[in-house]
């Protein structure tokens, strides 16, 4: 460890740091840091894929300056006490590592439905082999899940729009905004969207792929495909393709005047819209090469839809372009601006998770699954 990290601490409001400083200016990298397993997101389109495995660990690779820098910032915003800093012979990394992990462990706690994994690192490879996502400068917080549960949620929201018209249909509007700034989740809403990119061209039906069929001489009779009437032939439109139908104040104003699962939806459905924030931003996502993650949930309307068919289908086609993963990430500078705009956001990312576990509990039905 540097020679006078230990004395990084506050006297009054006053932020020692002549010693690490000087150390910053002349110090070489370092071999590899890494610290315990932290608690990470991924989402379902594809785009271009990078070649690498999960980073499943806190690694800094690059050197201890970085280390250094955000291990100060993270003092500067109170994510590491004078505590941590009490025992000298431990290194920046496992100091860095420590307060961060807690910072994690604060922020996530609570969650019944989801199980985030955040990893700090400066490569999205696991072992460093890879310099396919380095970096550089920066570091990165990188977003994937740790496992998934399996919701059955029509009944719940068939129950909410039929007391209330209009409310089962906001709820799962505001969910589907809230599950598209966090985590990937199979639900009715994403695999009409994965149906669109597997089956119809990124169209929202199939015309426009069966007009290319007939230009090229194919008869009508001839042409089977997946359709949209497919999709909807056992969910209600509503359930996949959602619309605001009820207005904040609207919502308030159920809550004043209703009880009962009414007045939980509005609230979850509220709760919901206020948290997507202006400014908020979520995790930037990729699909990689590597060790396969599932969905943080897999949410089908009912046993009998295509909500699985569908991402099944999908699934299949990632696998043969060798993209099965995909996971978010924040890339910042390891300082005040940077780190302090990643820590903001993860905050927020948790908050949604949050109002997004209240809303899939107030609806759903835990169902075994099979991976």
């Amino acid at each position: 460890m540097y020679s006078g990290i230990e004395r990084v601490h506050t006297t009054g409001r006053t932020r020692r740091r002549t010693a690490i400083n000087a150390q910053l200016e002349k110090h070489s990298p370092s071999p590899v840091a890494e610290h315990s397993k932290l608690p990470l997101s991924t989402c379902a389109i594809s785009i271009p894929s990078i070649n690498c495995a999960v980073p499943k660990k806190f690694v800094i690779r690059h050197d201890v300056k970085k280390t250094t820098l955000a291990l100060i910032t993270f003092l500067d915003l109170g994510l590491v006490s004078e505590i941590d800093l009490e025992e000298p012979w431990e290194t920046e990394a496992v100091v860095l590592g420590r307060a961060f992990n807690r910072f994690i462990e604060q922020e996530s706690s609570g969650l019944a439905l989801y199980n985030p994994v955040i990893v700090l690192t400066d490569s999205l490879s696991d072992d460093g082999s890879s310099n396919d996502f380095d970096a550089g400068d920066n570091i990165l917080f990188s977003f994937y899940s740790k496992s998934r549960e399996y919701l059955l949620i029509g009944k719940g929201a068939e129950s909410i729009e039929n007391a209330y018209p209009g409310l089962g249909e906001t709820l799962m509007y505001q969910i589907g905004r809230a599950v598209y700034a966090t985590l990937d989740c199979a639900t009715p809403q994403s695999c009409l969207d994965l149906a669109k990119y597997s089956y119809w061209q990124g169209e929202d039906d199939e015309k426009m792929v069966i007009e290319e069929c007939l230009a090229e001489g194919e008869s009508p009779e001839d042409v089977e495909m997946y359709r949209r009437s497919d999709y909807f032939a056992k969910l209600p439109e509503w359930a996949a393709d959602p619309k605001q139908k009820l207005s904040p104040a609207q919502l308030r104003k159920i809550i004043r005047t209703s009880d009962g699962l009414a007045c939980e939806a509005a609230q979850a459905a509220l709760e919901l819209s206020q948290q997507l924030i202006d400014g908020y931003r979520g995790p930037y996502f990729e699909e990689f090469i590597g060790d396969n993650i599932d969905p943080a949930l897999f949410v089908r309307w009912s046993e009998e839809d295509d909500v699985e068919r569908v991402y099944d289908d999908y699934y299949y086609h990632a696998t043969q372009s060798d993209c099965t993963d995909s996971h978010g990430y924040y890339s910042v500078q390891p300082d005040k601006e940077g780190i302090g705009k990643a820590v903001e956001d993860i905050r927020q990312f948790f908050r949604i998770l949050r109002a997004l576990d209240t809303a899939f509990s107030l609806i759903g039905k835990r169902i075994d699954g099979e991976g």
